[in-house]
């Protein structure tokens, strides 16, 4: 007789700590990982989910500027010449973050957190969420239900908040940070895919 997949652990007072101590697991695990290793699979990666968004017919994706051990996008740019690309621009002040269209040329600047981000005031232009346009998250881990261990900020789940019904949601990572099941909050919206250097996954929504 089958028996049903377990369900992801509901998150529970106490378990902030534990998705608190995951982070500094995961970030630990990914730090020993080796520069030419990491340039490898993300090259694999990246052919692969070229190939995904070729056959959905993506006209634009949200990429994440990489760092601190991230998977490299970039190279998706020189691959889908006809595709729009963006990256996160974060408020000022405040939690908010928008796109703002990116390319291998843009004028950048590093925001508050350390991170690369395209110049609105040279000219990146802020991109609408189309219907259909494919955002990839950035995960220090994700679960087969499409729970994804972020960095504490919250920046994705207000933005996917707002803009989720309109988005195909695809968490980004190295296959061995997948996660059999993550702590959940009520407010985490599911992704509905993991991309990793194996290819493009399907998951399964709790």
């Amino acid at each position: 007789m089958d028996h049903p997949s377990p369900k992801p652990p509901e998150l529970s007072l106490p378990s902030a700590a534990v998705k608190e101590q995951l982070r500094r697991e995961y970030r630990a695990r990914r730090s020993l990982l080796p520069q030419a290793v990491l340039s490898t699979l993300s090259q694999a990666l990246v052919l692969s989910l070229a190939h995904w968004l070729q056959a959905q017919q993506a006209r634009q994706v949200l990429l994440f500027y990489p760092v601190q051990g991230e998977v490299d996008l970039r190279g998706l740019a020189a691959l889908l010449p006809g595709v729009t690309f963006a990256l996160p621009v974060l408020s000022t002040s405040g939690k908010g973050m928008t796109f703002a269209q990116w390319s291998p040329e843009s004028p950048m600047v590093v925001n508050r957190y350390g991170i690369p981000e395209p110049r609105t005031d040279r000219g990146a232009v802020s991109v609408s969420m189309e219907p259909g346009s494919v955002i990839l998250v950035p995960c220090l881990a994700l679960d087969a239900y499409g729970t994804r261990l972020g960095y504490g900020g919250g920046f994705y789940d207000r933005f996917l908040a707002v803009h989720s019904s309109v988005l195909v949601m695809m968490g980004v990572l190295l296959s061995e940070f997948l996660h059999a099941g993550l702590p959940r909050e009520v407010h985490d919206i599911p992704l509905q895919y993991a991309a990793t250097e194996l290819g493009v996954k399907l998951l399964t929504p709790p």
